[in-house]
């Protein structure tokens, strides 16, 4: 996490994707429930609105993990 917050917003592309499903780094952390991972991304400019190849976002997964707000 303390890598994720040290970011500046050049070093993270906006595309960066981790695997053969198309998740991105927010989506892995929406999944998990990590809160605090997704705020570091969104502040590093990691869009939170990409879809993977389920055409599921980031908040798409936390959902189906039972990570509700």
């Amino acid at each position: 996490l303390e890598h994720l917050r040290s970011l500046e917003p050049a070093e993270v592309p906006s595309d960066l994707l981790l695997n053969s499903e198309s998740a991105s780094l927010a989506h892995i952390a929406a999944s998990r429930g990590h809160l605090d991972c997704l705020a570091a991304l969104r502040d590093a400019g990691q869009p939170l609105t990409l879809l993977d190849n389920e055409a599921s976002s980031p908040l798409h997964k936390a959902c189906a993990q039972g990570h509700l707000a």
